[in-house]
């Protein structure tokens, strides 16, 4: 299902959701039962590097080699913050 190598992959605490992000500047969203995609996060300019799932289990924070970090929505599917000001790449 991916074309390039992955770097960051995290479950959701009930492990019904897997978030991946890899060499590519978009985060995927898959059932785990199902293994189906279910959401794909656009806004980074380069390669996601870290993904966490935040307390609540509805949003994942990433880190990018575009020195930022981005917060998304999973129900909504949209970005809820950008965190800029990074001198360096975002890798953990």
């Amino acid at each position: 299902r991916f074309k390039d190598v992955v770097h960051s992959v995290s479950y959701r605490s009930d492990g019904s959701l897997i978030a991946a992000g890899g060499d590519w500047p978009i985060i995927k969203v898959f059932e785990a039962k199902t293994k189906g995609q279910i959401r794909e996060f656009r806004g980074h300019k380069a390669a996601v590097q870290a993904l966490s799932f935040l307390p609540g289990d509805t949003q994942v924070l990433s880190g990018s080699d575009d020195k930022t970090c981005r917060v998304w929505d999973i129900p909504t599917q949209e970005q809820v913050c950008c965190l800029e000001g990074h001198k360096d790449y975002v890798r953990s």
